[in-house]
């Protein structure tokens, strides 16, 4: 049976990562397609949880991998897609609020109708402050300017892909370790003459890692990424 590796990366998330992986595979569907791949990086109790949740779990397909250092969520990204032995690969964030039947749609469809990408759009976001909501339409239309990606939402935690079109083979996945490496991803499979296909989601806002404070970082990742 074809199956797909989801990765999920985890830095520090004690507080939350039981209920959120359970949340995954308790999902019938998930569990039957896909196989689980958690990337932690912190230094809390989160890959001692997940160990825990594995060990409960033998009959589900589900790998932890620990590193020391810490990875950035673009780095933690990429080590799951080369470590996956699938030739499809997604990730979600752990703080991911979409509806999990929706998940289940998109990984049913991808295993059915084998597209190059396909990604969630967020119709709206429930509870999002107006900052939130400000900056990420700001950053989505400087996206569009500087590379024409024609996507409306590259920054929903929800992905899934051909491995092929993102690794290729090279030591190195992404060039962007932090939260602006989605850009990177959508780029590379245009470059490798990929389609992707937006899937519209509605989403409750459930708080996250990301700081508005991060958004100068992803500003100088876009311009390296586009002219470096």
């Amino acid at each position: 049976m074809k199956k797909i590796t989801l990765v999920i990366p985890a830095y520090n998330e004690e507080n939350r990562i039981k209920k959120a992986s359970e949340r995954f595979i308790s999902s019938h569907v998930l569990s039957e397609k896909c196989r689980f791949l958690f990337i932690v990086d912190g230094n809390d109790r989160t890959y001692e949880i997940l160990e825990g949740i594995r060990q409960d779990n033998p009959e589900k397909e589900i790998q932890v991998k620990k590193y020391p250092e810490r990875l950035g969520k673009g780095g933690a990204v990429g080590e799951g897609i080369k470590a996956a032995k699938t030739d499809y690969v997604g990730f979600l964030d752990v703080d991911i609020s979409l509806p999990i039947e929706k998940i289940e749609d998109i990984v049913q469809i991808i295993l059915k109708e084998e597209p190059d990408c396909s990604i969630g759009k967020r119709k709206r976001v429930e509870g999002a402050p107006i900052l939130r909501k400000l900056s990420s339409r700001i950053f989505n239309i400087i996206v569009n300017l500087l590379f024409g990606l024609g996507i409306s939402d590259t920054q929903c935690g929800c992905k899934f892909f051909k491995r092929k079109l993102v690794y290729p083979g090279e030591e190195q996945v992404f060039m962007i370790k932090g939260f602006a490496f989605d850009v990177e991803l959508l780029k590379k499979i245009k470059e490798m003459g990929g389609e992707i296909t937006e899937y519209e989601i509605m989403g409750k806002w459930e708080g996250g890692k990301f700081s508005i404070l991060e958004s100068p970082k992803m500003l100088l990742d876009l311009i390296r990424l586009r002219f470096f």
